[in-house]
């Protein structure tokens, strides 16, 4: 679960950085949107909707710079655009990423502790988050493709 926006925001100025009305409208509409893996491009045309008027550089700046922060997450699910998800509070996720539709579903880390560790382990390395992407096709697209006798 995500914290709310003013320990999100207290994070940031203690880190220093100057929390601005751009950066306060761009953490608020991931925080809406928690449950979404949103591009740049969808956060932007969301802050225009509600004609709020910033640039598109902008919005990446300040992804980048919650990227950086750890409070951000930047996934690429094999498409030309980047996704972003906030990360704060949340546990390791994996996603299910549909080759046709595109849809990401989200699904709680399913590797056990002892595996991971050991893995880990072997390899001398600390992990600070980990995800791993299945691709396939979801149910809806299957259901579809198998109507035209295409799987």
């Amino acid at each position: 679960m995500v914290k709310n926006e003013e320990t999100i925001y207290e994070r940031i100025e203690k880190k220093g950085i100057r929390l601005t009305p751009q950066r306060k409208d761009i953490i608020r509409i991931l925080i809406e949107n928690n449950h979404k893996h949103l591009s740049a491009s969808d956060i932007y045309d969301s802050l225009k909707e509600e004609n709020k008027i910033m640039g598109l550089a902008t919005v990446y700046r300040t992804l980048d710079l919650l990227t950086k922060m750890g409070m951000v997450m930047k996934r690429d699910f094999d498409s030309e655009l980047s996704h972003y998800e906030l990360v704060i509070d949340q546990v390791n996720h994996h996603h299910l990423i549909c080759k046709n539709c595109g849809k990401v579903i989200e699904i709680p880390d399913i590797l056990p502790k002892d595996i991971k560790n050991k893995l880990l382990e072997e390899k001398g390395f600390k992990c600070m988050t980990c995800s791993i992407k299945f691709y396939g096709y979801c149910k809806e697209c299957r259901e579809k493709m198998a109507k035209k006798n295409q799987i």
